[in-house]
């Protein structure tokens, strides 16, 4: 066979057949606005402060100060900055920082295509590249990294890896100048670029070196050069891993990584099918909606298709696709259960979070194979129409599979200006240091800095100042730079100065020419240095580390070696590799590969135009802007504050103790501007005492005030049944609750009035299971037929009327099982409170209960409002009774008047409550209570202000000043309500029983009383 000659196409062709086949997957990025994605704001507001920091003449700035509110962090010593570079020369062509962002991240779209065209190229020929390139950039992780993670890093080193493979290939055939350097600069490019990547993609770099060593004329020499070429690189990047690595201990990602549970790799392991899942329909009205991050169906029937046809392959393309199939199968099984071991033992790929980023990886090879493939197809194809055939029907195949996850929503109000935008940006996303959890943030810092000191100070001045007068010291001039600064002080006597930088060990500072020691406060970890009384000048900078600096001559190192390889190539040159392309390729194909790359290119912006003009199947909104397509609650729920359940569905409404079930909910945000918020789902028996509770501050994964009004966020809460729940049917109950406030919200009716602050979403039948678990630790005591085992501590102090809740495991130990136990309150002397009951007979009738069952059961108990003192807590059973605890009661302050200005009024509730009066004052209402009874359980009070429409204008809804078992007949509680009632409006107040959300009935009639302000 004769050797492989490149027919003469230029390179322009290529390059635009090639930004053809990848027009689809770029379009998102053309319309100017951010889209929606996970991480994609986060890299654009790293490009003001990556601006910011190079102002001052830093090439690659370790420690960009406008992070941490911007006193500063060491982020780009530790996640690269080296895929911004090209987006910040964009930007200083004139490009805003949006538009930089949004073509640099089609520019690596389109750089990850014609590499893996090149690479596919020197393999098999030009038919194959087109079909790999395709095959590469409308894989469902590379689109799901680029346009649902927006990560920049990731998405340029997934681009940059298969040109490092390229250039090995050509360095191992074709041994030149050229493609030495090309393996080394390559390399170099793709070892900062994404530390996570690095890791995985090295691993693969390493053994396509081997495989392509091992298929080399010249092994020997082969492997000096590809390896040497490859050591080279990596020692040319040393100036950023090598600090990366070892300073590691400074920041807090090794902290955070142990206290987050999401960051650990392993709690992300999941099934092998889900990485063949098929795509989700795109749904534009969703936020956070669904991807599937998987590998895509149509590159894997090329590859399978390339498999049949390993015998007339040869012997290197056979073992390729083969190794190839084993490492996509490895990839699978790593992001399994089954490979938890590995993650926890390999080096360094601990810090990867999410095992599906090797799919980029398994991405990378389907594409070798579909190349393989589609070679194979197009050498048996005897007319040119039928070798375009065979790459436009796949191409295409690819383009409609990725289609569903190219429908992103835009997010028009991300276009910083300044690195003033940036951080604003950190406050408001709390992406604290410009990262997911702060952890670049120093160690030093405990308690982050204050959020606004600095903004005014970048709004004015490029270079900030640091210091400013103190208490005890005057600033008489200053010079300053982003990590320096010169300053003369006055001071009156001995004192420490505190700059608005961070503190690491690289801080040096002079005072008067000497040397002084630079330490962290307290805390937040400021840099401070100490001064006498007197006139001082001080200089302070932040140094590179010893470690920084091995580092940058190491690599400096690499520079000299190349060149010096450079000059001695004649030894290291060997034989040129005969490249056996023919049987795949003639002469004439790479014209009509570039031809097919058009078509398929122009199709495929055909079909992604189609699809995001026409209604199809692949994309469709599911909320309307006022309900949910297919919700089963009968109507949209309305809390206070702006937020809205559109529906919600139980798993299973039939569980075993022990066992858990999964409720799914849909919610949006009702107003353009919802505060922070968060909803609580209850599992609760018929006194209202949860047995499962769930809380998440980040529903759906997005805190409630980025949620969008015009679209919906799906939440799927895991509830956990406990083991030794009685059976019997619970009810599924959502709160919301306000941690600025500290209380529940309103669920409002239909008129918009309060109706409780619990919505039932559903019931839950719990059936025989697990027996509760006693723990070692708890109190256990025998009472007649049963023991119970206390699982909560009982609270050392109380107010008379508090409410005490008792966990306990009920153990049945002689049959028949009591229905109830009496509990007592007893004096010091002996004399009693009171007592109370805890049934046992509910939700679980006691007939029922067999010997050695453990039944585990929440009972509430009020302290008896005339309590006092020390008080001990007594179970009382029909022939012996137990201590359980003691505590020390206190009696609230009581009153037995109102005020002489307080206006009297004198409704009644059927329960006893009174409304003795009540006072009016600028905000504010106070109501003045009385009872003419004891209440054993609580409730809850509610106001509303009702505008001239006969609409509330003003809910307040929560608990009175005191609870109402603590009242006592005769006294009066005063109880005020922050609230503005204004001329001509009506003021209502009245009670809710918090367990079943019904209002108490008024003495004469009616659910509240109507007050009007005199």
């Amino acid at each position: 066979m004769s050797r492989f000659q490149s027919p003469r196409v230029g390179a322009l062709p290529v390059i635009a057949a090639i930004v053809l086949i990848c027009g689809a997957a770029i379009i998102p990025f053309l319309h100017g606005v951010m889209p929606e994605t996970a991480d994609g704001t986060i890299h654009l507001y790293r490009l003001p402060i990556l601006d910011h920091a190079m102002q001052d003449g830093s090439l690659w700035p370790r420690f960009p100060v406008a992070t941490v509110y911007g006193y500063g962090s060491p982020l780009f010593n530790f996640y690269s900055p080296l895929s911004l570079y090209p987006m910040h020369a964009l930007h200083l062509a004139g490009l805003s920082y949006t538009q930089a962002w949004l073509f640099g991240m089609a520019f690596y779209i389109v750089v990850a295509g014609l590499g893996m065209y090149l690479l596919m190229t020197a393999w098999v020929g030009s038919f194959a590249g087109v079909v790999a390139a395709a095959a590469y950039v409308y894989a469902p992780y590379f689109v799901y990294d680029a346009l649902w993670r927006g990560t920049t890093s990731e998405t340029a080193a997934l681009a940059i890896l298969p040109w490092v493979l390229w250039a090995i290939k050509l360095l191992a055939d074709a041994p030149s100048r050229q493609s030495f350097v090309a393996v080394v600069l390559s390399t170099a490019l793709f070892m900062p670029m994404h530390n996570i990547t690095t890791v995985l993609g090295g691993a693969l770099i390493g053994g396509y070196g081997l495989f392509v060593v091992a298929a080399s004329r010249s092994r020997r020499l082969a492997l000096i050069r590809v390896f040497g070429a490859l050591m080279l690189g990596l020692l040319l990047a040393a100036f950023y891993w090598y600090p990366a690595i070892r300073e590691t201990p400074n920041i807090k990602i090794d902290a955070i990584t142990s206290a987050l549970p999401d960051i650990d790799v392993t709690r992300n392991l999941r099934s092998a099918c889900v990485s063949f899942a098929v795509p989700v329909p795109a749904d534009p009205s969703r936020q956070q909606a669904l991807a599937a991050v998987a590998l895509g169906w149509p590159q894997l029937l090329m590859a399978a298709l390339g498999m049949f046809g390993l015998r007339r392959m040869g012997a290197r393309l056979a073992w390729l696709a083969i190794l190839s199939a084993a490492a996509i199968a490895g990839t699978v099984f790593m992001t399994t259960p089954a490979s938890e071991a590995l993650w926890r033992v390999l080096p360094l790929i601990g810090y990867t979070q999410y095992p599906t980023r090797l799919l980029g990886l398994a991405s990378l090879l389907l594409g070798v194979m579909a190349g393989i493939s589609a070679a194979a197809i197009t050498s048996r194809a005897v007319r040119w129409n039928g070798k375009v055939v065979a790459v436009v029907i796949p191409v295409a195949a690819m383009v409609l599979w990725a289609l569903p996850m190219t429908t992103r929503t835009p997010l028009p109000e991300h276009q910083p200006k300044s690195v003033v935008d940036a951080l604003d940006f950190e406050v408001n996303s709390g992406f604290v240091g410009s990262s997911s959890f702060g952890e670049y943030v120093p160690v030093w810092t405990a308690e982050f800095p204050d959020q606004g000191a600095l903004r005014d100070r970048y709004a004015v001045d490029t270079f900030i100042s640091r210091l400013t007068d103190g208490d005890t010291y005057h600033v008489e001039a200053a010079e300053w730079r982003n990590t320096w600064g010169r300053v003369t002080v006055e001071a009156e006597r001995p004192t420490t100065l505190t700059f608005d930088w961070l503190y690491l060990p690289y801080w040096q500072a002079t005072v008067n020419g000497e040397s002084a020691d630079v330490r962290p406060s307290p805390e937040v970890g400021l840099v401070q240095v100490d001064i006498e009384a007197g006139r001082s000048t001080v200089e302070i900078g932040l140094m590179p580390s010893r470690t920084q600096v091995i580092a940058t001559i190491a690599s400096a190192a690499a520079i000299l070696a190349t060149v010096g390889v450079l000059g001695l190539w004649p030894i290291l040159r060997g034989r040129r590799a005969v490249v056996y392309v023919t049987r795949f390729e003639a002469v004439r194909d790479v014209q009509r590969a570039v031809a097919a790359a058009v078509i398929a290119g122009i199709l495929g912006i055909g079909i992604k135009l189609a699809y995001d003009l026409l209604p199809n199947p692949l994309r469709s909104s599911r909320y309307d802007g006022r309900v949910l397509a297919d919700a089963h609650l009968g109507r949209p729920v309305e809390f206070a504050d702006g937020l809205r359940l559109l529906d919600a569905q139980l798993a299973d409404t039939s569980v075993p103790a022990g066992a858990s079930t999964s409720l799914t909910l849909a919610w949006t945000a009702a107003d353009a501007v919802t505060p922070k918020l968060i909803p609580v789902v209850r599992v609760m028996d018929s006194a209202g005492r949860d047995i499962a509770r769930s809380n998440d501050d980040r529903p759906g994964g997005l805190e409630t005030q980025h949620w969008r009004p015009e679209q919906y966020v799906i939440q799927q809460v895991a509830l956990m049944v406990p083991g030794g729940t009685p059976p019997g049917r619970y009810t599924v109950g959502v709160e919301v609750y306000d941690p600025a406030s500290g209380r529940a919200l309103d669920v409002l009716d239909v008129a918009g009035a309060p109706a409780g602050v619990t919505m039932t979403v559903g019931e839950v039948e719990v059936t025989r299971g697990e027996s509760a678990p006693v723990p070692e630790s708890a109190g256990v005591y025998d009472l007649d037929t049963v023991s119970v085992a206390i699982l909560n501590d009982m609270p050392e102090t109380a107010t008379s009327g508090d409410t005490i809740v008792i966990d306990a495991v009920w153990t049945v130990n002689v049959l028949p099982a009591p229905p109830a136990i009496r509990v007592e309150w007893r004096a010091e002397s002996g004399d009693s409170f009171g007592d109370s009951t805890l049934t046992l007979d509910h939700p679980f009738p006691v007939t029922q209960w067999r010997i050695g069952d453990r039944w585990r059961l929440t009972h509430s108990i009020v302290v008896p409002p005339h309590a006092v003192g020390r008080v001990s807590v007594m179970l009382v059973g029909e022939r012996s009774s137990v201590e359980i605890g003691t505590l020390q009661v206190t009696a609230p302050t009581r009153v037995h008047s109102m005020p002489p200005d307080a206006i009297s009024d004198g409704v009644e509730w059927a329960n006893g409550i009174a409304l003795e009066g009540y006072q009016v004052s600028g905000g504010a209402v106070t109501f003045y209570w009385s009872n003419s009874g004891i209440l054993r359980s609580g409730l809850r009070r509610f106001a509303q202000v009702i505008g001239e429409s006969g609409v509330p204008r003003v809910i307040v809804d929560g608990s009175p000043a005191r609870a109402v078992t603590s009242w006592l007949p005769g006294e009066i509680v005063p109880d005020t309500v922050e609230l503005e009632v204004q001329a001509g409006e009506e003021l209502r107040v009245g009670w809710v029983d918090p367990i079943t959300g019904n209002r108490v009935e008024l003495a004469a009639g009616g659910d509240f009383a109507a007050v009007t302000r005199h």
